[in-house]
């Protein structure tokens, strides 16, 4: 099972999108230290590839946003249930619904 995640949001220039799932690593503006840690997509990688999937990301270029593909092996997230996120969305077997 395969779930796409697009934003309009920075993006990342063309040829990193295998360094922006490092642990620390942050892409703004040189010399510039960006909000949080930059260990968020470090740590989704890590919980995804336990669950035995992957995650890749590509881009057109910084401000052309972003797209996350999200791969599950069949099975891996049953019995997760429904959850309520904050945003009130509900999400099923554990992807949006």
């Amino acid at each position: 099972m395969s779930v796409q995640i697009s934003d309009t949001g920075r993006g990342f220039e063309t040829g990193t999108s295998e360094a922006i799932f490092q642990p620390f690593a942050q892409f703004g503006e040189s010399g510039v230290r960006e909000h949080g840690l930059g260990l968020g997509l470090a740590i989704s990688r890590q919980l995804i590839e336990l669950l035995g999937g992957s995650i890749t990301a590509q881009s057109d270029g910084l401000g052309r946003g972003a797209m996350f593909t999200l791969t599950l092996p069949r099975g891996s997230v049953q019995g997760v249930g429904a959850i309520t996120t904050g945003a009130g969305a509900t999400t099923t077997g554990g992807l949006a619904g």
